[in-house]
């Protein structure tokens, strides 16, 4: 590029979506952060369109799908899943915050500990809060739909068995009294 002596050539690449170039460690680890906190919300949001779906699948059945139920623990677990990768992750952010080796980091990183802590993590867990709540909330309405569809079909199948049982006490022997006349 240039010829110059005594100036460093340095080169930035990143694949973080943002232009700027950072101005030290931190600052990079900043944009870093912001973006996995996009990433998690964007993700956050995907579930939150894929519970509203399930929503509306469910009240479309009416309680007489049983896949809805599978479907919404399947949810469910996926959402316990994503906490314990949340949780990891900001762990490993928090160690290598930690990590000796990186004293200058960790002299100025105070603010991205801040940021970690009163911004990313609860930010994300709060959204996830909500999803769990909206995934028990489903898996009632479901258990609520099914025992009511159920009850009806064994009340129906009551009502078949008294008439049957009816039908075999008076009709049947009245019959047999016809045909022996």
């Amino acid at each position: 590029m240039w010829d110059c002596p005594g100036l460093i050539q340095i080169m930035y690449l990143s694949t973080l979506p943002y232009g700027c170039i950072p101005n030290d460690p931190e600052d990079l680890f900043h944009q870093f952060l912001t973006h996995t906190k996009t990433q998690w919300l964007a993700l956050c949001h995907r579930a939150e369109e894929s519970l509203t779906q399930r929503r509306f699948d469910q009240l479309k059945s009416q309680g007489k799908s049983p896949e809805i139920m599978n479907d919404l623990a399947q949810h469910a677990q996926k959402l316990a899943s994503l906490r314990l990768n949340l949780t990891g992750q900001i762990s490993a952010a928090k160690n290598l915050m930690d990590d000796p080796s990186m004293k200058n980091f960790r002299n100025s990183g105070k603010g991205l500990l801040k940021f970690l802590e009163e911004d990313f993590e609860p930010g994300i867990l709060n959204k996830l809060d909500e999803l769990d709540q909206m995934a028990r909330d489903l898996l009632q309405i479901e258990f609520a739909w099914t025992s009511i569809h159920e009850a009806r079909m064994s009340t129906k199948l009551g009502q078949n068995v008294m008439l049957l049982t009816y039908v075999s006490i008076f009709y049947l022997p009245l019959g047999f009294c016809a045909v022996s006349i």
